[in-house]
């Protein structure tokens, strides 16, 4: 396909005035790569990457200055930046495949590539979000430009709150901090380490076993301290609170501790 074909092609069915933005795109193409027809460039073009650029220092190929986003194509290793609004002027190939019966298998092959590069380009301005273990949504980073560095690490779907997302490995709200993507407990975990077993014990033992130093005598007594929040008393290992805090069942089904009813 050639840039005489293409023209002839959306002529037809294309109406002219959607088809002055791509054409524009082209001549520019044109006057970049002079000896090569632009729409052969364009079949041919890599797109190589996307950044945001705050100094505003790049120009579209088409001429249009101080962009913000900058796409880096390349054609025969020559690299040329596309912008945002040129890129959208690609869209315009897809009316062509209403006509699909007019085209030879080579020309469908090259607007199968024309149309691969708008794709590749689009997705150049998304990353994968950083928790891969279980989301596969992707990060619009162009969308999220102005936010903070959350939106552009997690996608919405892993931001639970205005400052929590979801562990990268057991998906547990945690807070979130630059650098850290997994909870304490998976931490823990991925060093064979653990809390001890004793309620409200923050001692990190390993894994093999179950109470830390100050508390395993309790486990080989059968004993274990009440589970009411600071009492210490210890009790038989049958039992989850000590006879002052042992709570009672009430009429309606629910409980509450002896101590304070």
């Amino acid at each position: 396909m050639n840039l005489e074909r293409l023209k002839e092609l959306f002529n037809n069915f294309v109406d002219i005035e959607d088809f002055k933005p791509f054409y524009k795109l082209l001549d520019n193409i044109k006057l970049k790569f002079p000896n090569y027809d632009p729409v052969v460039v364009l079949i041919n073009s890599e797109a190589k990457n996307y950044h945001i650029d705050d100094n505003r220092v790049f120009n579209c190929i088409c001429g249009k200055a101080k962009l913000k986003h900058v796409y880096e194509v390349s054609y025969n290793e020559e690299e040329y930046i596309l912008g945002s609004e040129c890129i959208n002027s690609l869209k315009l190939l897809s009316n062509l495949y209403d006509i699909i019966h007019l085209l030879t298998s080579e020309e469908l092959q090259s607007l199968n590539r024309m149309n691969g590069l708008y794709n590749e380009l689009k997705l150049l301005s998304k990353k994968k979000c950083i928790n891969y273990n279980s989301c596969l949504k992707r990060i619009d980073l162009k969308k999220n430009c102005k936010k903070d560095i959350m939106y552009k690490t997690y996608c919405s779907k892993c931001i639970v709150g205005t400052d929590k997302v979801k562990c990268n490995l057991c998906n547990n709200t945690i807070s979130y901090i630059v650098g850290k993507i997994i909870c304490k407990e998976c931490e823990l975990k991925k060093r064979n380490k653990s809390y001890c077993s004793s309620l409200g014990c923050k001692a990190i033992i390993d894994n093999k076993y179950k109470y830390c130093f100050n508390h395993k005598y309790l486990y080989k007594l059968g004993k274990k301290e009440c589970s009411y929040k600071d009492c210490k008393k210890l009790i038989e290992n049958k039992y989850n609170y000590c006879y002052n805090h042992n709570t009672i069942m009430t009429p309606f089904g629910g409980s509450f501790c002896s101590v304070c009813s």
